[in-house]
């Protein structure tokens, strides 16, 4: 059970030795440049994944399947699944 001080902690203080009353620390402005992808076709590369795995060989024609896509951080999703979607269907 929890008493009232571990729900409400106290504020926390900045210690007088770093700063006095109404003084905030040493600031600086940064930019950061992260570099640039290059553009990926993502239809070559899942093609050639599907094939070093052999994975349309391995489809039935009208067999059922399902794709499981998470979508957490993941840049062009859509460019991506559409891309892995399309030879699946071609596959039948």
């Amino acid at each position: 059970m929890k008493t009232s001080n571990q729900a409400n902690p106290a504020p926390t203080t900045v210690s007088s030795a770093s700063c006095s009353a109404g003084e905030y620390p040493r600031m600086f402005r940064l930019r950061q440049r992260l570099p640039t992808a290059l553009p990926v076709d993502f239809a070559a590369v899942l093609s050639d994944a599907l094939a070093r795995r052999q994975v349309l060989a391995a489809l039935q024609p009208g067999a059922r399947i399902a794709v499981a896509v998470g979508s957490r951080g993941i840049a062009n999703l859509s460019e991506i699944v559409a891309a892995l979607l399309e030879p699946l269907r071609s596959a039948g």
